[in-house]
């Protein structure tokens, strides 16, 4: 089970998830977005932090202009793109491409093979229908797929049906600079790591 890590905007959250061997962490790179990151911000946080690679997010409404420099630049060649990007909006430096899309669009995605998704989870997981759960694991079979959403260490039951390759979890604001709590990201994923998902 891989773990991307979204809304990196700290050094403190890039060294917690880090430490706990998540493989992505990302930065959103649209300027307009209440997780901006800059790529001086970028350099400086990848540059204390091993392990994870480095991946961008876009979820507005166009590509930002200093893309190609930040793809150049800090060697950035993966992004998660959202409903109003199109593979092609993007430099040929990116490599693999995680399109996200909302649980609501299930059946859009069907007939998709060959992909990677990221499903946005609009509600907890439990409340999820077996219908959900059962398209998820389906397109999961012919896709690399991660769940978006809330998760607790009691969901991973129902994440292990749904057949996924991983899940995303998000940083946030420090409560003082270098400084944060996580104990229910702990719980999460040293649930995790005691069942050797993450790996």
């Amino acid at each position: 089970m891989k773990i991307i890590a979204t809304n990196i905007t700290n050094l403190t959250d890039a060294r917690y998830f880090a430490s706990w061997g998540v493989h992505y962490l990302a930065y959103d790179i649209d300027p307009n977005s209440e997780n901006f990151t800059s790529q001086a911000q970028i350099k400086e946080i990848s540059d204390w932090v091993e392990g994870p690679t480095s991946i961008i997010t876009i979820n507005g409404l166009s590509v930002p202009a200093t893309i190609d420099d930040i793809v150049q630049n800090l060697n950035i060649y993966h992004a998660i793109i959202g409903p109003f990007i199109e593979k092609s909006d993007l430099p040929n430096g990116i490599k693999t491409i995680f399109k996200s899309c909302i649980v609501d669009e299930l059946n859009s995605l069907s007939d998709i093979r060959d992909q990677h998704l990221i499903i946005v989870l609009s509600s907890p997981i439990k409340k999820l229908t077996s219908d959900q759960i059962k398209s998820i694991a389906d397109i999961s079979i012919r896709n690399s797929v991660y769940l978006d959403g809330i998760f607790t260490d009691k969901d991973l039951s129902i994440i292990q049906d749904m057949k996924v390759e991983g899940i995303v979890v998000k940083g946030g604001d420090e409560e003082k600079v270098g400084i944060k709590t996580f104990d229910e990201l702990d719980d999460l994923l040293n649930a995790f790591m005691e069942i050797n998902w993450i790996a």
